[in-house]
């Protein structure tokens, strides 16, 4: 129901709740870092100047070409995963949710074209971690929970894309930083449809890596 909706907070109350984010974002965006007052804002900028300022592996390449294709794919889940992913979530009326899902998995299948083989290792460049895997992981990670749970999202068709998040998962980068899948579930309870109970739509086993038991279980 509309009691357990999360508003987004207007500018000016962000202001007056939390200045000093708003001081490091002016816009209100998440995520947002103030680096001893050098702020930077917007996910795809913040995660270039970590990757320049900070010291530890790259997620870029320095071949010219592989660190065009990272940035290409990264831009490509900006513009065709993550925005579909959302008009599926907020979308009520099935015409509208079939034309969401239909453009999610086109871009989901796009990116899973770009991808190295899996012979060459687990990740968007075969054995290297990039730019790209950090960008598409959370939002696999809320498609295989989230989705699965309200949308019948069906994980199973991207084995590519499965066998990478498995690797993803394994990264102590990702598990000390990963939104418990359960408590995601919980938090967009709203977007269940009124007539369907939880027990039926969703059974929380097979959450890790969005694998789906042999049986269908989804």
């Amino acid at each position: 129901g509309d009691e357990h909706r999360r508003w987004l907070l207007p500018l000016e109350e962000l202001q007056r709740r939390y200045p000093e984010f708003v001081a490091c974002s002016p816009r209100g965006q998440i995520p947002a870092l103030d680096n001893a007052g050098e702020n930077v804002y917007d996910a795809s900028i913040l995660l270039e100047y970590i990757h320049e300022v900070f010291i530890g592996p790259p997620i870029l390449p320095t071949a010219p070409y592989e660190r065009a294709k990272v940035r290409l794919w990264s831009k490509h889940v900006d513009l065709y995963i993550a925005p579909n992913y959302d008009r599926l979530l907020a979308a009520h009326d099935p015409e509208t949710r079939a034309l969401a899902r239909e453009d999610l998995l086109r871009g989901l299948r796009d990116f899973e074209a770009a991808m190295a083989p899996l012979a060459e290792g687990p990740f968007f460049l075969g054995d290297d971690f990039s730019l790209a895997d950090v960008v598409l992981a959370p939002w696999w990670q809320r498609m295989c929970s989230i989705l699965r749970a309200y949308r019948k999202f069906d994980p199973s068709s991207f084995s590519r894309l499965q066998a990478w998040f498995e690797a993803v998962e394994a990264r102590p980068s990702f598990s000390k930083t990963a939104v418990d899948c359960e408590k995601l579930i919980e938090e967009h309870s709203y977007c269940a449809d009124p007539d369907v109970k939880e027990g039926t739509m969703f059974r929380r086993s097979g959450l890790k890596s969005g694998r789906t038991r042999a049986n269908g279980d989804s």
